[in-house]
């Protein structure tokens, strides 16, 4: 249960692209966002682009083209989002970092029957690939309250990508349980790579836990250290939720995940987007098996990216597009493989 849990934490945190938390609907003067910052108009001609770049949460190619390296010629995506391989990396991490256990501890407690004791938590742990975490914890040994740092120098995961630099953390501790009930991540900053993608990630994210599953809220700047484009996620929610662990190998069969929020694309504008079906992603597989995101323009316009269904891996997604903002979509997009 303990892994399942933090499993799902820090598959929450696949949202942690944030960057000193810009708030509302423009590029504030601290913000490093610096496309179009008004609605985007979705027309027949940019609807496949939208939906894809919604899909992938801002990670832009090389190009700038597209987050998912559709360029035109008809290359599309053939990875996962950067949120979720950010998720699973800060997953892999807080799984790797031991929590202190006291039977008598109740979290969140106003009044405390003991005096307070701090535990101290210092360590580095391998990844056994070349990379390392470490971190320095402080704890209330009764409220389970803690702050301190992890630092990450090329920390691979389970999935792909690696992850390094200095995050803040705070939060409670679930002692009894053995487990991260919350968790506040502060980025100063991190850096991430997957394959020929390099990604700077400010901000914060704040991650609520529950069993299996775990729920996100951020606001995030995303910069491609190629391109130097950046995007901005924000008000953005993630949830996810591991399934079952059927062949008992300690990780889940499948993680679900849906996101509500908007996302400020530098060359279109903002939109915002929902998940109308859950996106599955059968363990081992980049890919999703299933599901159905929805982004939404000005005037009502919007485009949904549909997965053709197909466990454990589907074999790609088409693009439906409402030009004229009466329900109904009129376009739909020829159908596109992974890979």
């Amino acid at each position: 249960m303990v892994k399942r849990t933090v499993s799902a934490v820090v598959c929450m945190l696949a949202v942690i692209l944030l960057a000193g938390c810009g708030g509302g609907g423009g590029g504030g003067s601290a913000s490093p966002y610096t496309g179009i910052t008004s609605p985007s108009t979705i027309t027949d001609n940019n609807a496949e682009q939208i939906a894809l770049q919604a899909y992938q949460a801002g990670d832009l190619s090389a190009s700038t083209v597209s987050i998912l390296g559709y360029s035109g010629s008809g290359n599309p995506a053939t990875d996962r989002p950067k949120v979720l391989t950010l998720v699973r990396l800060l997953k892999d991490a807080a799984e790797e970092t031991p929590v202190p256990a006291g039977s008598s501890v109740r979290t969140n407690s106003s009044t405390r029957a003991l005096p307070m004791t701090v535990v101290t938590i210092d360590n580095t742990i391998s990844d056994g690939s070349g990379g390392s975490m470490s971190f320095t914890l402080s704890a209330d040994d009764q409220t389970g309250e803690f702050t301190g740092t992890f630092r990450f120098e090329n920390w691979h995961g389970d999935g792909s990508g690696e992850i390094s630099g200095l995050a803040n953390v705070s939060g409670t501790f679930d002692m009894t349980g053995g487990s991260f009930a919350h968790i506040s991540f502060s980025f100063n900053p991190i850096t991430m790579v997957n394959g020929t993608d390099s990604v700077t990630i400010y901000g914060t994210l704040d991650l609520s836990v529950n069993g299996p599953s775990a729920s996100a809220l951020m606001s995030v700047y995303s910069r491609d250290n190629t391109s130097g484009e950046t995007v901005w996620v924000d008000r953005y929610t993630l949830n996810v939720t591991d399934g079952p662990d059927g062949d008992f190998d300690g990780d889940p069969d499948y993680v679900d995940a849906t996101v509500s929020g908007r996302i400020y694309l530098p060359y279109y504008g903002y939109v915002d987007v929902s998940t109308t079906a859950s996106f599955r992603y059968s363990s081992g597989y980049r890919l999703p098996a299933s599901g159905v995101l929805v982004v939404t323009g000005s005037g009502g316009r919007s485009a949904r990216l549909t997965v053709i269904d197909a466990v454990p891996v589907s074999s790609g997604y088409y693009v439906e597009a409402d030009v004229d903002g009466i329900p109904g979509y009129e376009w739909r997009f020829t159908d596109h493989p992974w890979t």
